[in-house]
């Protein structure tokens, strides 16, 4: 269930692509908080100076223990994050949730000396709210348009850099090997493996596409994810039948018989062999990208 399906009957209105709700002088807007792998429904409280680790922890409790952080937008922990009631989204019980949470939340700021964000991240000049990105803050245009001009010059510089993307695949290309060695030597002098080593692969792979500070782009993305895919797979097909004839065993055997151990093996290097997609996405939170990045500044 997307934003727009539910946002208007929990008080927030639709500024240009943001939902956006004033309360008490304060803003808030919503949008998914990226936490590792996961894309958390959330909403946003830009606030005038740093929220302490404190002040987080006593507005979760207040709301029911609800996940809470803070998001650098103008100085460290500046904006407060709060992720939405867990459940079905057009339910009664959630409204309520929802609405009691933005106004608990505005209300314990304002008790302990919080107030909204009245100055420009770029600049530090008193600005006025508007969508800047996927984000809701005072902010000047002129300021907004040198930024989108500083991120277009970002976008065709990496534009040019499709070699970094090539070193970036070859790296995990040969890490990935490197991590699949282990398996090879075990399974071809001892006809067997420890099933756990497999995971050096995607780790590995993951490590080289962190290293390589190559531009992302979603081909690096997707060729980086398929070598552990790829590699595992064909290891598996090739390593298990020779293991086989090396302990004199059908195939069918050494699948189901002492404890089903090659069907395990299979079931655990068919999971691990999408590690390498995992790893990528993971990374990739921490990498920014830029011309999805000015797609958002331009929409």
């Amino acid at each position: 269930m997307k934003y727009n399906e539910y946002a208007e009957k929990i008080g927030f209105k639709k500024e240009k692509n943001i939902y956006v709700r004033e309360c008490e002088g304060f803003y808030a807007y919503l949008k998914d908080w990226q936490y590792m792998v996961l894309s958390i429904p959330s909403f946003y409280i830009p606030l005038n100076k740093k929220i302490t680790k404190e002040e987080i922890s006593k507005i979760s409790k207040a709301l029911f223990d609800t996940a809470c952080t803070s998001y650098k937008l103008k100085e460290a922990g500046d904006t407060l994050i709060i992720s939405l009631p867990e459940g079905k989204k057009d339910t009664e019980k959630f409204i309520s949730l929802a609405d009691h949470q933005v106004k608990e939340a505005i209300k314990i700021l304002k008790e302990d000396g919080y107030g909204p964000m009245t100055n420009c991240p770029l600049c530090g000049e008193e600005g006025s709210y508007m969508e800047f990105g996927d984000n809701y803050c005072p902010m000047h245009e002129d300021c907004k348009n040198k930024y989108i001009e500083t991120i277009e010059q970002r976008v065709q510089k990496e534009s040019k850099q499709w070699w970094l993307c090539a070193l970036s695949v070859v790296t995990s290309l040969v890490l990935s090997l490197i991590g699949l060695l282990p398996c090879w030597l075990l399974g071809t002098y001892t006809y067997d493996f420890f099933t756990g080593l497999i995971a050096l692969v995607p780790i590995l792979n993951t490590l080289g596409f962190y290293l390589i500070k190559a531009p992302v782009n979603k081909a690096t993305k997707i060729i980086t994810g398929f070598i552990p895919f790829v590699l595992i797979i064909a290891f598996g097909a090739y390593m298990l039948p020779f293991m086989c004839s090396g302990k004199e065993a059908s195939f069918v055997a050494y699948l189901f018989n002492n404890g089903w151990v090659g069907f395990r093996k299979i079931i655990f290097m068919s999971i691990l062999s999408f590690g390498g997609f995992g790893g990528v996405k993971f990374v990739s939170k921490f990498k920014v990208d830029y011309k999805k990045e000015l797609e958002k500044l331009k929409r």
